[in-house]
């Protein structure tokens, strides 16, 4: 939870940018510490910084200037995604954040797999999944590639204090 001594090596270095991996939890931390410390520079992460808890960790000062790649923003103007977001709020009171997206494309995932399934074995149904290719998600479009990744569009969110700010989406 003490971040300093790294951040003193890190600021040691003069860098023009910072990539910080990890969970909102600790990054919040750092990113406290950090402005604290002086640090100005702007720093990037993952969608494990993804919560808004993230703005209460790093406090009004360490969330600024910094960005992260996720797999969803409520504020993406797409009409799938915006359609998503009205019946998420009406549904549950409060936007949908990544995971609530994620799971909801995971489903559709599999109901477009189980339509195209020869039958519904389990092989038959493994195959059809293997095989999505340019399955249009809340999330982007989804390909399954020869390594059972998904290869799909992320977002790119500028934190502030009033939360993450669609900035764009980034198709592979």
């Amino acid at each position: 939870t003490d971040f300093r001594s790294l951040i003193r090596k890190v600021m040691r270095l003069e860098p023009e940018v910072i990539f910080l991996p990890g969970y909102y939890t600790e990054v919040g931390l750092f990113l406290k510490q950090s402005r604290q410390m002086g640090l100005k520079v702007p720093v990037l992460g993952g969608d494990g910084w993804d919560s808004p808890k993230l703005q209460e960790l790093a406090g009004p000062e360490g969330i600024k200037n910094n960005y992260i790649s996720s797999h969803f923003s409520a504020d993406d103007s797409d009409p799938k995604v915006q359609s998503f977001v009205k019946e998420y709020e009406s549904r549950y009171n409060s936007k949908p954040g990544a995971m609530a997206a994620l799971g909801y494309d995971g489903i559709l995932v599999m109901a477009d797999a189980l339509k195209r399934a020869d039958s519904l074995t389990h092989d038959a149904i493994q195959n059809a999944i293997i095989a999505t290719n340019g399955f249009t998600g809340v999330t982007g479009s989804i390909t399954l590639d020869s390594n059972r990744n998904a290869r799909k569009s992320a977002v790119v969110l500028e934190t502030t204090a009033k939360g993450n700010v669609f900035k764009q989406k980034v198709s592979p």
